[in-house]
């Protein structure tokens, strides 16, 4: 560029101390879960969500994708993540559809077919089912349904409005 007027020899020069050799992100797998955490962490605090962790089977998923954008890329997997999921945890359902289908038809991994099975969706299932049974059981008492539950008044009342439970219509 300096060769051909489009970059100042002066300013080159300055800039060019430390030449610095980043490998891209594909050739460095073992940084990937740490700066995964590392945006988690970051965009958790920024979106005021309290999720804590990435899942295994999506740490997996992170770790085989070819990362074509990059670290930038990588980020904007984790922001969509955190933004777009309800609970403490991010699951493999819970990065981009492509994402999922291309890793995993690369891996050898059979994808989710509709109507089989959904783990997390059977979990909610169940764990509303129980809500509203300890719920019915402490007469719509709030407090009282924590307590049985052994989560705080304030996870009792996100996971009602999660769920469309309303304790007064028991």
């Amino acid at each position: 560029m300096v060769k051909e007027g489009t970059f100042r020899e002066d300013l080159f020069y300055r800039l060019n101390v430390i030449h610095l050799t980043l490998p891209p992100l594909r050739e460095r797998r073992e940084d990937i879960p740490l700066l995964a955490n590392h945006f988690l962490q970051k965009f958790s605090s920024e979106n005021q969500r309290d999720i804590i962790e990435i899942d295994p089977s999506a740490m997996s998923l992170l770790t085989a994708w070819p990362w074509p954008g990059n670290i930038r890329e990588l980020s904007n997997v984790i922001e969509r993540a955190v933004v777009m999921n309800t609970g403490a945890v991010i699951f493999a359902e819970d990065l981009p559809t492509q994402f999922r289908q291309s890793v995993s038809h690369a891996s050898g991994i059979k994808p989710a077919q509709p109507g089989e099975r959904n783990l997390k969706e059977e979990i909610k299932r169940e764990e509303r089912r129980i809500i509203m049974e300890v719920l019915e059981q402490q007469e719509g008492n709030r407090t009282r349904t924590a307590l049985m539950l052994g989560i705080s008044r304030r996870a009792l009342m996100y996971k009602l409005q999660e769920y469309g439970i309303d304790p007064a219509g028991l």
